[in-house]
């Protein structure tokens, strides 16, 4: 059969398909049908209605109350004006509040007709609509002040006449501490300007709201608190989320002297946040026995993990060599956090032993240990030793993600020595064989793109290619090209 004959056939199957049937239809009313008809498909009642209504201009309101709300809201942000003329009609018909956010957005369409349709109906909906429901709709009404076409200034109006009024003040307070950070954040400033609160009821309301931003602004609040005041903040301390608030708390009180210096101090070293900790260790940077005496108790009573990682944290700063031998007992913790954090801190403080130290921890069952060890290997470029790497890669034949971890480590050594590290895969089961097959062929072919051409000696070069032989290179994509003209450029290297 000729090649022109299978062409045409071709094309005469595509014309019959949809694909082809839409693609050929011509554009109607102004937008591409094929989208129209792709929408149809969805919900072709409210489609076809919606056709009969753009051929004839009319369509009853029985029909449009007959509709899917659901279709109108997800239909009347479409790029064509008359589906969204249609959509916000159909909201219209069904007298639908609930659907208040989705008019909104028509205040700012580029359809003036739209607009003034939009805008009647907000005008209506908006004294009748339930005060949780216009709360939840702020940042839509909100937004309409930044937004070039819209004029926003009547629906602002009318909502703020309406959360002034004294029956709506406990919804608005109550909408501060909303999940939705936007409808958070316009109830504080509402709240703030409805009802003039002084700093310490600006900072107590606040502290319902989970908006970091509305935290960072009433922060600034504390240094105009009373004492009293204060002090009934710093009892609050452990229930309160923000970080902001809870630094200005305890900087505040603690110049003022109002809490004792050890009192701020130790409760300062085991905040969450780092910032805090910080402080508090500037607080004390004259009083390391102190100190050094807090880590000790924490690390030696184990009270919970997250206050020996804290202390752990707290010893690397002291750079205390008394600090070595509680590294040494918190690495023998049960939590994996507790030990990677005790080995980093370890190695941090007995520099001269860190290569010791990652060839014993190197061997430890917990995987999440070896990784560590292969991080701190990079960060003090300190590398551990092929003979360590071979005895744990023989250990776990089995593991898959030791090996891929060890794939990662061979990535972040440059040279013939990351190619060494990843021939370890060698010893692996054939079922971990074929699990990282797909990351070993990824690093071998990153290998290939980075190599700078490093010297390698003779019996890593020799170790390397009994690995990767001409039939394993063969197998790689695109036959290892790269990799054999680097693998010949060596050998002319070791010749010469």
């Amino acid at each position: 059969m000729k090649i022109i004959d299978i062409l045409k056939k071709f094309i005469a199957r595509l014309e019959t398909t949809e694909l082809s049937r839409l693609a050929s239809t011509p554009r109607r009313y102004g937008y591409d049908y094929a989208e129209y008809e792709y929408s149809r498909l969805i919900d072709p009642i409210f489609f076809d209605i919606f056709t009969r209504w753009r051929e004839t201009s009319s369509i009853s309101q029985y029909q449009l109350q007959t509709l899917s709300t659901e279709t109108a809201e997800k239909q009347i942000s479409s790029r064509n004006g008359y589906i969204r003329e249609f959509c916000l009609l159909t909201l219209i018909a069904k007298n639908n509040i609930d659907s208040l956010k989705y008019v909104v957005g028509r205040l700012n369409d580029h359809v003036e007709k739209i607009r003034s349709l939009g805008m009647a109906v907000v005008v209506e909906w908006l004294p009748i609509v339930p005060i949780a429901q216009l709360i939840d709709g702020l940042p839509e009404i909100y937004a309409l002040q930044k937004q070039s076409r819209a004029v926003a200034f009547n629906a602002v109006d009318m909502v703020n006449a309406r959360l002034v009024q004294t029956e709506n003040h406990v919804d608005l307070i109550a909408g501060i501490g909303h999940k939705n950070h936007k409808v958070s954040a316009i109830c504080w400033e509402l709240s703030n300007q409805f009802f003039a609160w002084n700093s310490f009821e600006q900072i107590r309301q606040a502290l319902k709201s989970k908006n970091v931003i509305t935290a960072q602004k009433v922060a600034k609040e504390v240094p105009k608190l009373s004492d009293e005041e204060l002090r009934q903040l710093y009892a609050q301390l452990p229930k309160i989320k923000s970080m902001q608030i809870r630094r200005e708390i305890f900087l505040h009180a603690w110049r003022r002297k109002l809490v004792e210096d050890d009192v701020a101090i130790r409760q300062a070293l085991w905040d969450k946040s780092f910032s805090i900790r910080w402080m508090a260790r500037l607080w004390a940077k004259d009083r390391d026995d102190f100190l050094f005496k807090e880590y000790r108790q924490e690390i030696t009573e184990k009270s919970s993990v997250r206050s020996m990682i804290f202390a752990l944290e707290g010893l690397l700063d002291l750079q205390d060599k008394q600090g070595i031998a509680l590294c040494k007992a918190a690495i023998e913790h049960e939590h994996p956090s507790v030990k990677k954090a005790a080995l980093f801190v370890l190695c941090r403080l007995d520099k001269d032993k860190t290569q010791e130290y990652l060839e014993h921890y190197v061997m430890d069952v917990e995987i999440g240990v070896v990784k560590a060890c292969f991080g701190i290997s990079i960060l003090e470029s300190c590398f551990i030793s092929m003979r360590s790497l071979q005895c744990v890669a023989s250990k776990r034949a089995n593991d898959v993600e030791f090996y891929r971890h060890l794939l990662r480590y061979a990535d972040q050594v440059s040279g013939w020595r990351g190619l060494e590290l990843a021939a370890l895969t060698e010893l692996t089961s054939s079922e971990v064989a074929a699990a990282i097959k797909q990351e070993l062929n990824s690093f071998l072919s990153s290998w290939a793109n980075t190599q700078i051409y490093m010297a390698a000696t003779e019996k890593q070069f020799a170790d390397i290619c009994s690995w990767l032989n001409q039939n394993r290179l063969n197998a790689l994509p695109d036959g290892g090209r790269q990799l054999k003209f680097i693998f010949n450029l060596q050998r002319s290297r070791l010749a010469s």
